[in-house]
């Protein structure tokens, strides 16, 4: 037993020390890289990090890359029994002409035409509650519902399992055993009290949907504590995040939501036109999610009206237009999502198959400081919950393009040799001599890779000069973080501005007109070394300092 354990630490060792080579050795390459090409500051690298920060950037440049086309549909607006609505032909055009050709082989024109219900079928239908919450689902139905991100999520979270509100919170699993069960059953008048919302028990026993201790590992699903809470005393996000935890484990004692579901095709000189209608016949288990009824009232089908096979109906025939639309950019909560699901994203069945049993690239407990990690790296921003790639995120991504730094592959590629080593079946050393034969191989390719990105290189270094060092010709003044430094730095040029003097933070504007020779408009609020307060104007002389020119006292007329 003792040996397996040491094993399975080996495994783990082996993960930290390979993540330690790569990061640290890739980062530095990285940085020394794109600094020779003009750009300041840090650029990290990471096993984890980087692949996420690639999945966001190939999206953002299929959306960028796409090309809307126009496409044409055979709809009619279909009236029967005095009521109407819209069906379609289960066909797209890329012409309208092709559309046209489709209603003239039927003889038919634009325009109401005779029609009949050729086809009715209707459908009791229900669905069962959802699963129980990981952390990621959590994080993810919290960003959809509140735009809460999901390092906001976990933090909410671990306050509620201090409070001992909710079970331990960094868990991927969906399960509880019978033991966790047996008290939510107990507590099931108390828990709908404090949800202010009250529902009749439809199952009573544990369903292997949500109770399974086969499937329970080191952590079960989060759920509600014994403990019930008065709710006023928790914080609005607190509020927000329990009562999700509470109605979503409370769901699966409810009756399950029923809707009637109906199909009509409607025959119009043999085309045949498609709608589907869906009626809510019992709420069910939704009762217990009150803020998502408005959502998904205007995402649902509409109601048809009352008809039987064979009606007659009246089908006013047009062709409509639309246009095929991009993918859609990610938000924190969908990021989470495609972290968990990178799979989708590669090719390799082995490693497909790897990343589907380990739940993709990053864990529960980690997802959301990688987000954090790439929004403190200045990779990524949000704005209004979706994630944007920055021009230096674009930059890292393009250098890496191609390689496994870039590709979920690589987690896969590793966590298949390391489950062997955890089974006893592979070496540490060989492991680790293979990691570092990576990193030699980066060494060789990376320059080569670097030194063809221009675009955006370009586009960013621009901005991050405010002029031309005046000493050497050659270079240009950047932003060092508390002083503006010549890029030819590493060349011999050791000329630099303050950002401050004398207490007082130069404008940008003074710098520029220093660096083109020109003195600065009038500056207010210096001060002096004895604290005297004083207002200058700055020139810059032949061996580059600054000095003084203090405006002339109005005497007046004596």
């Amino acid at each position: 037993m003792v040996c397996d354990y040491i094993a399975l630490y080996k495994e783990a060792q082996t993960r930290q020390y390979s993540d330690w080579i790569v990061g640290m050795n890739a980062s530095r390459l990285y940085t020394l890289l794109l600094q020779k090409k003009g750009l300041q500051g840090v650029f990290s690298v990471g096993r984890v990090q980087t692949p996420t920060l690639y999945l966001i950037y190939k999206r953002q440049e299929e959306i960028a890359n796409f090309t809307s086309q126009p496409f044409f549909e055979l709809a009619g607006n279909v009236t029967v029994h005095e009521q109407s609505f819209e069906a379609k032909h289960n066909q797209r055009y890329d012409t309208k002409q092709k559309a046209m050709d489709i209603l003239q082989s039927h003889g038919i024109q634009e325009g109401e035409q005779d029609g009949k219900v050729k086809e009715l079928e209707k459908a009791k239908k229900k669905t069962r509650a959802p699963k129980l919450h990981s952390l990621s689902t959590l994080q993810t139905k919290m960003n959809k519902q509140r735009k809460y991100s999901p390092s906001m999520v976990l933090e909410i979270v671990q306050g509620l399992y201090e409070k001992k509100l909710v079970t331990y919170p960094r868990t991927d699993c969906h399960f509880i055993t019978e033991n966790e069960f047996a008290y939510v059953k107990q507590n099931l008048t108390a828990y709908q009290e404090s949800l202010g919302i009250s529902f009749s028990v439809k199952y009573p026993a544990a369903r292997k949907a949500y109770v399974d201790s086969s499937k329970v590992q080191e952590h079960y699903a989060i759920i509600p504590t014994k403990q019930v809470p008065q709710l006023e005393r928790l914080t609005e996000k607190e509020r927000d995040v329990y009562r999700e935890i509470l109605a979503t484990t409370l769901a699966m004692f409810a009756p399950d939501y029923e809707y009637e579901e109906t199909k009509v095709i409607i025959d119009v000189r043999g085309l045949s036109f498609y709608k589907t209608g869906k009626v809510e016949k019992n709420r069910g288990w939704k009762v217990l999610f009150p803020q998502e009824k408005q959502q998904k009232q205007k995402e649902q089908p509409a109601q048809l009206p009352a008809m039987k096979q064979g009606d007659d109906c009246m089908v006013d025939v047009f062709i409509k237009e639309g246009k095929t639309q991009p993918p859609k950019p990610y938000t924190e909560g969908n990021l989470i999502q495609v972290m968990k699901y990178a799979d989708k994203d590669v090719e390799d069945e082995e490693a497909k198959h790897i990343l589907k049993q380990k739940e993709g690239i990053g864990t529960e407990a980690t997802r959301a400081s990688i987000i954090e990690t790439l929004k403190n790296q200045q990779y990524i921003e949000i704005k209004k919950n979706v994630v944007y790639v920055t021009s230096k995120g674009k930059i890292l991504c393009q250098a890496v393009d191609g390689t496994l730094l870039a590709s979920p592959e690589m987690t896969a590629k590793w966590e298949t040799y390391l489950a062997k080593i955890g089974r006893k079946e592979g070496s540490q050393d060989k492991f680790v001599a293979n990691i570092k034969k990576f990193g030699v191989y980066l060494l060789e390719q990376a320059p080569h890779q670097v030194a063809t990105l221009k675009g955006e290189i370009n586009q960013v270094t621009e901005h991050s000069h405010v002029g031309d060092c005046p000493m050497c010709q050659t270079g240009k003044l950047q932003d060092k973080g508390i002083f503006y430094g010549c890029s030819s730095y590493q060349e011999g040029c050791t000329f630099s501005l303050p950002k401050t003097m004398l207490t007082k933070k130069l404008p940008q504007t003074a710098v520029q007109s220093l660096l083109k020779g020109k003195r600065t408009n009038l500056i207010k609020g210096f001060k002096s070394k004895k604290g005297k307060k004083f207002d200058a104007y700055l020139t810059l002389d032949l061996e580059g300092k600054i000095t003084f020119e203090f405006p002339k006292r109005n005497r007046g007329k004596s």
